[in-house]
């Protein structure tokens, strides 16, 4: 899955799909330890999780943000401590 690694996403990284958000001001490229793209659990203001794959993660102004996919599609945005990174074992057993 493509992913951004090293800088900040452009207009034109969401467009191609290798990116899901991009800011028009001051943030910096975030590294994940294990590299992107990267399988979480994001936990929803409801208590719902759900499975995702980490493509983009990025400081900006309003903290740590990151830019997901969900496994049943479609993009999500969300900030870094809403999400619990596992490996594919973990991910499996969640399926």
């Amino acid at each position: 899955m493509p992913s951004l690694v090293g800088r900040v996403a452009t207009e034109d990284d969401v467009r191609d799909g290798r990116a899901v958000f991009y800011v028009d001001g001051p943030c910096e490229p975030l590294t994940h330890p294990h590299g992107l793209p990267a399988l979480a659990v994001h936990t929803d203001e409801a208590g719902a999780a759900s499975l995702v794959v980490v493509i983009q993660l990025e400081r900006t102004e309003q903290g740590d943000t990151v830019g997901a996919r969900y496994l049943v599609g479609g993009n999500m945005v969300c900030m870094l401590p809403e999400l619990r990174f596992v490996d594919e074992l973990e991910a499996r057993s969640l399926l």
